[in-house]
């Protein structure tokens, strides 16, 4: 599958690297998609040489990094008892 109008984007930390390289890699053999891929990193993968390997190289997979979000403890606390007043979102995506 190749479609110049779509590009998979996946989003991954360090911790995640080897799960995005495994499903990145299905996706191509298994999928057989031959469109754009671009990776979203933080802060814990800028200038990680993880991103220097070959099957990223080869596969032309845009690499886009954009610095982490700090959250309040507030949000955090919230998200971890899966409570969600808009407010709070609101505020998280204000941060900047």
């Amino acid at each position: 599958m190749c479609d110049k109008n779509l590009c998979v984007v996946f989003l991954c930390n360090k911790p995640y690297f080897n799960k995005f390289m495994y499903t990145c890699q299905q996706l191509i053999a298994h999928g057989k998609y031959k469109g754009n891929i671009c990776l979203v990193i933080g802060d814990d993968l800028y200038n990680s040489p993880l991103l220097n390997c070959e099957f990223i190289q080869q596969n032309n997979i845009i690499i886009k990094y954009f610095q982490n979000i700090p959250f309040s403890q507030e949000f955090t606390t919230i998200q971890k008892n899966d409570e969600t007043p808009t407010s709070l979102v609101y505020e998280a995506v204000s941060i900047s």
